[in-house]
């Protein structure tokens, strides 16, 4: 019976973690960023604003991180956190050669 009040405390532990709180917080940092860029053209583009797009992409990446870490699925939220690594540094080599 002390096993199951074991892992009650670390479910308890792992659902309370500072990593959901900071996802969040990068989530809604990408959302503002994303609305704050909508009015400006990409260099390269004539209709589109390619930044606001990768950030929204960003945003919904931290959301989905979050939502499956809290499922408790560790190892699916690697794949995501790799796809966030990915779009982080397409975006700043995009940036960097506009």
């Amino acid at each position: 019976m002390g096993g199951l009040s074991e892992m009650k405390q670390l479910k308890k532990e792992y659902q309370e973690h500072n990593v959901f709180e900071q996802l969040s917080e990068f989530s809604s940092f990408y959302k503002s960023l994303s609305f704050s860029t909508m009015n400006f053209i990409s260099q390269g583009t004539n209709a589109i604003n390619l930044d606001t797009y990768v950030f929204s992409s960003i945003q919904g990446t931290l959301d989905s991180i979050c939502e499956i870490l809290a499922k408790g699925r560790i190892n699916d939220s690697y794949a995501l956190l790799r796809k966030y690594y990915d779009s982080t540094i397409i975006n700043i080599r995009e940036l960097k050669y506009e």
